[in-house]
Parts: structure tokens; C-alpha cells; sequence
């Protein structure tokens, strides 16, 4: 679905309650990942869909990852929920919701917006990260050999407007090289962040170099205090779509381990 705003597609994404297996979850993707294709486990189920924009010719290739999935555990029937929007950019719910779903609909708003402007890449839409990495933990395993092709897996899944996430689990999974790079395109209020503890692309890191987390405006997750700074998710929106990304390629250093 796309509509005329950017900020409207950003609040109809979050208005959908999209809890793992739930009806909200069906019909969000049914509605935004209709013509995409998927990465399926042995049972046939979905763990994730794709949408391949990546030239062959580039000088690096880059997994863009959000997750679908949100925090939603309660009344799984309800399909959708309001959403508001204050004068300063900030989106919230009200108290009756679990939580406002920026974690990761922000993410999932960004690549979007990416794949209408053809930035470089391919987009990994995960299933179940809120379930230990339902989708994720299967793909590495079942789909190794698709995923080590990558030179990059970045997720847009952070809290916060500051993080470079470089380690996840306890370990290194970024290059401070890759960091750095990013802190010069992102911004100097953007910084390297060692505390990260696990996204998607932290399954990947065996098989991928650079695997890392970027900060994408969302506080209080999980809760029903959950709130996303509009402003910080479209001013990245911007920076990513003005940028080159098949003419400039970013530091790959890190060994897979």
C-alpha cells in the first residue's frame, strides 16, 4: 500500500496490531508483501519475505532487515488500533494498547519507502523476531547459503536516534570501520553502541561480515508507553534515499566467525 505521504504510510503501518500468527499480522502482509517472495522452513511456512533490488554489478551486497512482528499479546482478535500523532512528531497509543509497534514498523516503513525509490539492496522482511527469532534462527540454518552471498546484513531495529549497534550477544558483529562510515553519512549525533543485544542480523553473523543495528527512533518498547520520534525515522528516510548507494560502497572488514 502506498499512499501520498510518507507520514501516512508510517502511521497506517503502526495502526496494525501485528502479533506472530495473528489475524493483524495476515492481513498487514497480505496487504504489503502480496507480490514479494519468501524464504520458507520444511513445513512450508514463511519465515520471511524478499524483495531482490541488488545489481550485480555493485561493489557490495546488502541485506536490508526489519521484522514484521510486534508485541501485540493481548485480544489477538483486533486486527487494528488508533494511533496519534503530537505536534512535536511523536506517535503513541493510548494505555488499552500493548504497545505502539514502532518496534520494528519503523523499520518496515523505511525499507519500504527504500524499495519505491530502487535504493540498492535486498530487503529482508523477518517473521517472529519477537519469538527469539522465529524466522531468522530457521533461515540460518535452512537458507546459509543464500544468506552468505551478503556483504552487509543491516537492520533497522534500534531504539533510540543515536546507535550504531557493532555487538550483539556479547560479541562483535560490526566493524567500527563500517560504524564509522555510517556515523558520516547518518550524522556525528549518531555514535558506536557495543550494548546491543539481538535483532535478526545477530543470526547471521557466522555467515555475513558486517551485521549490525541502527538506531531507527523508537523508546519503551514491548509496552503500552511505546513512543516513535516521526521526525527521526523520515529525516533517515531522506539521507538514505539521497545517497548513491550503488556507486559508494561501505567498508567491509570484519571476518564472518
Amino acid at each position: 500500500m502506498k499512499t501520498s505521504k510518507p507520514i501516512d504510510r508510517l502511521l497506517n503501518i503502526l495502526t496494525y496490531r501485528r502479533q506472530h500468527e495473528s489475524e493483524g499480522e495476515r492481513e498487514f502482509s497480505e496487504i504489503y508483501f502480496k507480490d514479494f517472495k519468501t524464504l520458507k522452513n520444511e513445513e512450508g511456512e514463511t519465515l520471511a519475505y524478499i524483495y531482490d533490488n541488488h545489481n550485480k554489478k555493485a561493489k557490495t551486497n546488502i541485506l536490508w532487515s526489519a521484522h514484521i512482528d510486534t508485541m501485540h499479546n493481548s485480544t489477538p482478535e483486533l486486527i487494528t488500533q488508533e494511533v496519534f500523532l503530537d505536534t512535536f512528531g511523536t506517535a503513541f497509543v493510548d494505555q488499552a494498547s500493548d504497545c505502539l509497534g514502532a518496534d520494528d514498523g519503523a523499520g518496515v516503513f523505511l525499507m519500504l519507502e527504500m524499495i519505491d525509490a530502487n535504493v540498492e539492496g535486498t530487503y529482508i522482511f523477518h517473521r517472529g523476531e519477537e519469538r527469539g527469532g522465529w524466522g531468522s534462527s530457521q533461515i540460518a540454518e535452512l537458507h546459509a547459503d543464500y544468506i552468505k552471498q551478503f556483504t552487509h546484513a543491516v537492520a533497522f531495529d534500534r531504539r533510540g536516534t543515536t546507535s550504531i549497534i557493532t555487538h550483539q550477544r556479547g560479541g562483535r558483529c560490526a566493524s567500527d570501520e563500517l560504524g564509522h562510515a555510517l556515523i558520516k553519512l547518518f550524522g556525528k549525533d549518531f555514535q558506536l553502541d557495543t550494548t546491543g543485544i539481538y535483532t535478526d542480523t545477530a543470526e547471521y553473523a557466522h555467515l555475513v561480515p558486517e551485521c549490525l543495528n541502527i538506531s531507527i527512533g523508537y523508546q519503551s518498547e514491548h509496552t503500552s508507553a511505546e513512543t516513535l520520534d516521526t521526525a527521526h525515522v523520515l529525516r533517515m528516510r531522506d539521507t538514505i534515499l539521497a545517497y548513491d548507494w550503488k556507486r559508494q560502497a561501505l567498508p567491509v572488514v570484519r571476518k564472518p566467525e
